[in-house]
């Protein structure tokens, strides 16, 4: 998805055309986008103010962790639980 410059980093403007333009998802308006990059700058990734961040700060994001608890929304048990009950 994202497009890299030539040392692997990724500006706000590319961040910006995955993140917040309508393609595969809902994107991300406003405060949402505000509040991700505060999380990155938290971690000591600035995207604003001409910033850049490799795709590994990115996926360092607490968005990408995953609850090893949780399951898996297409595993086979996931998706038993979703369907209607039977009718006989």
């Amino acid at each position: 998805m994202f497009r890299p410059d030539a040392e692997g980093m990724i500006s706000l403007d590319e961040f910006k055309r995955v993140v917040c333009t309508a393609g595969q998802g809902a994107p991300l308006n406003e405060t949402e986008l505000s509040d991700f990059l505060d999380v990155l700058a938290a971690q000591g990734h600035e995207l604003r103010n001409g910033g850049k961040v490799t795709l590994e700060a990115l996926r360092a994001h607490p968005c990408y962790r995953v609850d090893k608890g949780a399951k898996s929304p297409w595993s086979q048990e996931a998706a038993a639980e979703d369907e209607p009950p039977s009718m006989s």
